[in-house]
């Protein structure tokens, strides 16, 4: 989809979901559609749709805001507008960012559960999560301390 045609694709979207799920009077803040103009989806709208589906039924107010929207086009800006060392992702790069990202999902963060799912080192994850600018997603342990 061309990004002149991404406000009128995603009022669709938010409609058809806002319905199904009874959440009519939703909105798209201006930086949620900003930022929907800004990625590259590539003609896949289904990604763009599945992105809008899931705010509605994930977001708490009214407004849907650029916070609240996740896919994998989506996290690839977030990462490469982030930090400015982190360059768009090549063919080959893409599948091995995706993998990371949904087991890192899967696993809650948690790299070392996520390297065991992907049959990598924790340190191969430690080093991709860098690499993909994904640290935002990551946590080393899953460990608890108590105070006092």
């Amino acid at each position: 989809a061309r990004s002149e045609e991404i406000p009128e694709l995603a009022d669709l979207f938010l409609a058809r979901a806002a319905s199904k799920e009874h959440r009519e009077g939703l909105v798209l803040s201006p930086e949620a559609m900003r930022l929907l103009q800004r990625c590259q989806w590539e003609g896949n709208v289904r990604e763009l749709e599945n992105s809008i589906r899931e705010a509605v039924v994930m977001v708490r107010g009214e407004i849907i805001g650029h916070e609240d929207l996740h896919s994998p086009s989506l996290e690839e800006l977030r990462a490469t507008e982030q930090d400015p060392r982190v360059s768009p992702l090549s063919e080959d790069e893409r599948p091995k960012f995706l993998r990371l990202r949904e087991a890192l999902h899967r696993n809650a963060g948690i790299m070392s559960a996520a390297a065991r799912d992907l049959g990598i080192t924790e340190g191969a994850v430690r080093k991709q999560v860098k690499k993909f600018g994904l640290e935002h997603l990551a946590v080393r342990r899953h460990r608890q301390r108590q105070s006092g």
